[in-house]
């Protein structure tokens, strides 16, 4: 490792050794919550508002923009969602990136994406009820 410092060992040996982190965090409004049976387990489908406003430069004003996330949850996560939360709420969530891959039909290619699958989520407000309306 001759050029890089003393450290860079430590470091080739930490990046051999660490666990690889997946996890992608996002607060926002639930916008969804679609529930559907799969062959093994309940899942269900959550959308998430996340205000992402920005100021435009040449306008000089703030400007509202909403970006929409669809999550996925599985089993247990799912059966307390439909239990606990409703749309409007606002919330915390971990979700982990799955990627999928699945033949098309007739083996014409493949179709791919990625999946975010919910791990934990945690309410952090209610909407008032004029909000609600």
């Amino acid at each position: 490792m001759r050029g890089f410092g003393p450290h860079m060992g430590a470091l080739a040996l930490l990046s051999r050794s660490a666990p690889m982190l997946n996890q992608w965090t996002l607060i926002g409004r639930i916008g969804t919550i679609e529930t559907r049976n799969g062959r093994e387990k309940s899942r269900l489908y959550l959308s998430v508002a996340e205000d992402a406003d920005y100021f435009d430069q040449t306008r000089e004003e703030w400007v509202k923009r909403t970006r929409w996330h669809n999550l996925v949850a599985w089993s247990e996560i799912a059966e307390r969602i439909i239990r606990s939360y409703k749309v409007g709420d606002l919330v915390v969530v971990e979700a982990e990136v799955q990627p999928w891959r699945v033949e098309e039909e007739g083996g014409d290619g493949w179709r791919s994406g990625v999946n975010f699958v919910v791990h934990r989520i945690r309410l952090l407000a209610r909407p008032k009820a004029a909000e609600e309306q």
